[in-house]
């Protein structure tokens, strides 16, 4: 489910349309209650946290992959320049 659609959904209620005994239409409205919007808020809160973590940890790693191609142009570069025989 769509986290929007769930929020939503949370803060205003739900509406659906069901038939009476004769077969008529009618809306049924089912508001939301206290509990409910104070979920949808806390969805909201941990969506945010989420997106904001996931930002952290892409940038971790893009440092990580930035750190381990300047470790490899490092290490190549002084086994190149190491005279034969040393280690």
């Amino acid at each position: 489910m769509d986290i929007n659609l769930l929020v939503q959904r949370l803060k205003h209620g739900d509406s659906y349309m069901a038939h009476n005994a004769e077969g008529d239409p009618y809306q049924v409205n089912n508001p939301p209650n206290s509990l409910m919007i104070k979920a949808a808020n806390v969805i909201l809160m941990l969506d945010q946290h989420l997106q904001q973590n996931n930002a952290v940890v892409l940038n971790l790693q893009r440092q990580l992959n930035d750190l381990t191609e300047q470790y490899e142009t490092l290490r190549n570069s002084s086994v190149a320049t190491t005279p034969s025989g040393e280690t």
